[in-house]
């Protein structure tokens, strides 16, 4: 499953920058009046590159009413030493129900896949009750300078049009057979398709100079001036209370810088 998770981030990273230098016009343009962010880049770089510097254990425990050993611990950080955009630190802990929550999406998840409808398979996903909570960090970014940080922000936070699917779908015919086989471009094509139809985007306000809450991830985006970082949140099956914990986690992690 934790594959499966990476491929479709990846996949979802290649459709947004994909997409052209100029913002469109479909709601996702900034305001005028962002907010000015001070933050400390180089002290960010230097603890970024292992995520879970940023988001501690008792981060967790102490801010979720959970204890250390219900805990599970997931991370990921760049083999190069530097900060990495597929990086990632999480913990999530059992809910009360877990194995009646776990056979309940099975049994839809396999129902879905019968069809062979990649996009209605990724859609019932998001739709699923998550069997467990969890909090965590990842797509860390650190951005040249403030323009390019806004610019690349917005873009990536914008649903990908038919063009754009059209130009990924043709990159993927692009690629040698060694590299990827008929089949394998087929399913990439398929997963590209999904990830399109289901990208969902919020714009929220009140935080660092740029939000969005990304439904696909379960994630808030946030912008600092020129730093990014995602912040998982699920703990709760109230959306706008995971978006007030989400926002409460991101300042409380930024404050240090």
């Amino acid at each position: 499953m934790n594959k499966l998770i990476y491929s479709l981030a990846v996949v979802s990273i290649a459709l947004t920058s994909c997409q052209s230098e100029t913002t469109r016009e479909n709601g996702n343009e900034s305001d005028d009046a962002t907010a000015k962010v001070e933050v400390d880049v180089s002290k960010f770089e230097e603890l970024a590159v292992e995520p879970c510097n940023l988001l501690t254990e008792e981060m967790v425990t102490s801010g979720y009413g959970v204890t250390a050993e219900s805990l599970k611990l997931s991370k990921y950080s760049s083999k190069k030493g530097k900060v990495s955009w597929t990086a990632y630190c999480t913990y999530s802990w059992k809910k009360s129900n877990f194995d009646e929550i776990q056979k309940r999406t099975q049994e839809k998840m396999l129902e879905a896949m019968k069809s062979g409808d990649t996009k209605n398979a990724m859609s019932v996903a998001m739709d699923i009750e998550k069997a467990s909570f969890e909090v965590g960090i990842t797509n860390l970014k650190i951005y040249d300078d403030a323009e390019k940080a806004m610019n690349g922000f917005i873009q990536s936070h914008t649903v990908p049009d038919s063009k754009d699917v059209t130009k990924l779908n043709e990159a993927i015919d692009a690629e040698s057979s060694d590299k990827l086989t008929k089949d394998g471009k087929e399913v990439g094509k398929e997963m590209v398709g999904g990830i399109a139809a289901n990208l969902k985007f919020e714009k929220i306000e009140g935080i660092g100079t740029n939000a969005y809450w990304d439904y696909l991830g379960n994630k808030l985006d946030v912008l600092y001036e020129t730093v990014q970082i995602g912040i998982i949140m699920h703990i709760s099956e109230n959306h706008k209370e995971n978006v007030a914990a989400a926002k409460k986690l991101a300042e409380e992690i930024m404050s240090d810088f």
